[in-house]
């Protein structure tokens, strides 16, 4: 695991923000996972439901919204609002920015990005770069969510593989 800090100029002066990028391929048609990419598979990929549950799905259109509530380790709620949305026959990506954030977070934004390998092949990237308040939670912080993501690509692989062979 490498832990990136981005030093991000803002109008307060400095903000130090986090990345985290996560790439997958499945072995699964580009335009399977492109349709695919919604509810069920939010779901599928959600936490347990004693960590946290989906409170509101809106899709991945501009404007709409994914409500998440926390219960473990930290109570608290999370929303996310689709900043923008851009796709070709061979890319398709969309970005949510945090609108109410859990656990010290002050920003967050995450792109979701779906590329065509080849025509068997897609590769999935979840790109995240986060701050949050206090200095000190900035490695925690990274540790946790880091750990909630990583779970993701196995969990990709198996999602999609299961949609090909169906």
């Amino acid at each position: 695991m490498t832990i990136q800090i981005i030093a991000v100029s803002t109008s307060e002066g400095g903000l130090k923000v986090m990345k985290i990028r996560l790439e997958t391929e499945v072995d699964c048609p580009f335009d399977v996972v492109k349709s695919n990419f919604g509810e069920d598979l939010f779901n599928y990929l959600a936490p347990p439901s004693f960590i946290a549950s989906s409170e509101d799905y809106q899709g991945d259109e501009i404007g709409d919204q994914i409500i998440m509530k926390f219960h473990f380790p930290f109570p608290g709620k999370w929303v996310s609002e689709i900043t923008s949305r851009e796709e070709s026959s061979n890319h398709y990506q969309f970005e949510d920015k945090g609108v109410e954030l859990p656990l010290g977070l002050s920003s967050w934004h995450h792109k979701h990005i779906i590329e065509k390998v080849d025509e068997s092949k897609t590769k999935i990237i979840d790109e995240m770069i986060f701050s949050v308040k206090n200095p000190l939670l900035r490695i925690p912080v990274y540790i946790g969510l880091y750990s909630g993501f990583a779970p993701r690509k196995p969990k990709y692989r198996s999602y999609f593989k299961k949609l090909k062979n169906e």
